[in-house]
């Protein structure tokens, strides 16, 4: 453990007054330090006597500390004490920067510049430098300082947006912190020194584990390390009275879905283990939280954004199925699982340091080069480019997938060869049937190989003795199946699925994907398309695409507000490609039935869209049945993605001729 100064004089401090109860405040005084910096080194005296197993001699309460060591625990704690490494942990540069900008947004009071020297262990001089570049950092923010340097530094800020900056500036280093143990490093300096979030991660973490299991939700570590420290720091803030407020204005609708239902649960559970009071601001804020990190449940398409992205999937997946001759996007829990892995793409939540296993890559080419040739459709809604190793990951879905349906319906064919009787034989296959799914089609004697041979009835050879053969996969195995051999079977075993997959991809027997029949005549009315019409904003724009769906009724009139609010929130994702938007809103916005429009501009209109504005034509659609619908919606992001379809819709003259462009797709 290394100590600095400060630490060094508290150890000393209270060691040598045994017995003797020392409040935080008195502590505080005596060494000129803040209330938590005397907490945290309470919280690291108490660590350095656990580990010499004497615990005990620290009593911690909530005004101060005792400490009833004897004169042998005390030497032990002494001989630690002065064998550690002084100042063995050195913040950098940078993370000083942070370090201040987390004081200052977590002080409840202005903060001097003496109280960051001793914090920090660094000269005056060295933080007034440093100031400077904290106000650069809060400027882009928007937040400014009321500052006195002989006063302190107070922000000008909103509960909300205080805690919106300090989850902003932790979430980069939550990758290697741990939730469930102190550490040392940024994270845990940051975290667990400065933050003061220690305390309360046990009872944190168990509320949200209690919420993944009581709502079925299952998340990458990431998102979970986020959900944890967003939700500890908002009851940190509240059992120091701070309350959400109404600064910032929500999606009340929020609290009627199942991100409400999570946020009033894991709140609810706070409240009976912390004792924090909250009132349905804290669950608006929490439920929104919940949402962009990604806790919430998927399948319910809640969110249009959510809804955007899963169409996005389920049309790269169409495209992966055509070249593959395959089908797996009708697996709905599939394409969720591999939109929620997008969302870690676009967030560049993965790991930076991950080592790509290039076996993958050789032993699936065409499956890697069907990713790569329409990775743009990925690129294209997450708003950057993919890299080596999202292509990576992208591609361990698929072929599990793949792999997995192989599975389902091909179970292998395994010939036991035995050589000294066939009661031994059994003996075998009856284990092997305990350990794997497989299917047993002969047991015999090894002299009998050439007739098995000629036969082909099999996909696997295990056998009791060495075999000498090419092009055949066999394994050999001890009667009594041991542990050596149970991972040759399962290798063996691995290597049949994967040559299956590979052969029933060449005769096609691999389930095909079916032929769409979208019948868009029948959806899209002639009254539907709207072709060169004025507008004066985006805005306006969608108000127009909407006039035919609320005219039949289609849509309620709340649901052009809910794609407006979503473009607001969100950003104008869903102008998916250049010139072209695909506005929609979730089904529970106001959907009365599945319905479409068209709505070609006059004259180009911006949605301020970093790379695909300006916008000409607006297809807005009402979703009610997300797994019965989205083949349509596929198809026509598929045509609007293909460029001499999408320009004849561009200059096509009347609404027929646009519904016939539509309908070829059916061919």
């Amino acid at each position: 453990m290394g100590i600095n100064k400060k630490q060094s004089e508290f150890f000393h401090e209270i060691i040598n007054s045994p017995n003797r109860s020392r409040s935080y405040n008195e502590l505080s005084a005596l060494l000129g330090v803040s209330i938590r910096s005397i907490r945290n080194y309470c919280i690291a005296l108490e660590d350095i006597a656990a580990g010499l197993g004497i615990k005990e001699i620290i009593e911690r309460t909530s005004t101060g500390i005792t400490y009833t060591g004897m004169e042998n625990e005390t030497r032990q704690i002494l001989s630690r004490i002065n064998t550690s490494n002084f100042y063995e942990y050195h913040l950098s540069p940078d993370d000083r920067i942070l370090s201040i900008v987390l004081i200052l947004l977590d002080a409840e009071h202005p903060v001097t510049v003496m109280e960051l020297c001793d914090t920090l262990f660094v000269s005056r001089a060295t933080i007034l430098n440093d100031i400077e570049k904290v106000k650069l950092y809060f400027k882009q923010y928007h937040v400014a300082f009321e500052q006195s340097t002989n006063r302190g530094y107070r922000l000008q800020i909103e509960e909300p947006k205080r805690q919106e900056i300090i989850l902003n500036t932790c979430f980069p280093y939550l990758k290697n912190w741990n939730p469930f143990e102190k550490e040392a490093g940024t994270s845990g300096y940051l975290f667990d020194l400065i933050l003061d979030l220690t305390e309360l991660l046990p009872d944190v973490s168990a509320i949200v584990q209690e919420a993944e299991r009581k709502y079925g939700i299952t998340i990458a570590d990431t998102f979970y390390k986020q959900t944890v420290f967003t939700f500890a720091l908002l009851c940190k803030r509240l059992r120091l009275g701070k309350e959400i407020g109404t600064s910032l204005k929500f999606d009340i609708r929020l609290m009627n879905v199942s991100v409400g239902d999570i946020a009033r649960f894991m709140l609810s559970e706070a409240d009976h283990s912390l004792g924090i009071a909250y009132s349905d601001n804290e669950v608006l804020y929490l439920a929104w939280r919940l949402h962009t990190c990604h806790f919430d449940l998927l399948q319910k398409f809640e969110h249009s954004v959510d809804l955007y992205f899963y169409m996005e999937v389920w049309q790269f997946l169409q495209e992966i199925e055509n070249d593959l001759q395959c089908s797996f996007s009708n697996n709905q829990n599939f394409a969720i699982s591999l939109t929620r892995h997008i969302w870690s793409v676009r967030n560049n939540a993965l790991e930076k340091d991950t080592v790509i296993d290039e076996k993958i890559i050789h032993n699936y080419p065409e499956h890697y080069k069907a990713v790569k040739d329409h990775i743009g459709i990925i690129e294209s809604s997450i708003g950057r480019h993919c890299t080596e190793t999202d292509l990576y990951y992208i591609l361990l879905y698929v072929v599990a997938e793949l792999e997995n349906q192989t599975r389902k319906v091909s179970t292998p064919r395994v010939v036991v060869l035995c050589h000294v009787g066939i009661g031994t034989g059994n003996y075998l296959a009856n284990r092997l049937l305990q350990t794997f799914n497989i299917e047993i089609s002969d047991i015999t004697a090894t002299h009998k190989l050439q007739d098995i041979m000629n036969r082909k009835d099999f996909d696997l050879l295990i056998s009791m003795v060495p075999l000498k053969m090419d092009h055949v996969n066999w394994v050999t195995v001890s009667p009594n199946l041991e542990d050596d051999d149970i991972i040759a079977v399962q290798k063996a075993l691995a290597s049949v699925h994967r040559q299956k997959r590979l052969t029933d991809a060449k005769e096609g027997t691999v389930l095909r994907k079916p032929v769409l029949n979208i019948p868009f005549a029948r959806l899209l009315k002639r009254d539907h398309i709207i072709l060169d019409v004025p507008c004066a904003n985006w805005h306006e724009a969608l108000e127009i695409a909407a006039i035919p769906l609320l005219k039949n009724q289609e849509i309620y009139p709340g649901y052009v507000d809910a794609i407006i609010r979503s473009v607001e929130m969100n950003g104008p994702y869903f102008v998916f490609y250049p010139g072209i938007a695909l506005a929609h809103a979730a089904p529970a916005d106001g959907v009365r039935q599945f319905c479409l429009s068209i709505y070609r501009t006059e004259n180009p209109v911006c949605f301020q869209h970093e790379k695909n504005d300006p916008v000409r034509l607006i297809v807005m659609i009402g979703i009610t049945d997300v797994n019965t619908q989205v083949n349509a919606v596929s198809a026509i992001i598929s045509i609007l993605r293909q460029d001499d379809l999408r320009n004849r819709m561009l200059y096509a003259q009347t609404a027929e001729e646009i519904i016939a462009i539509l309908s070829e797709m059916n061919g």
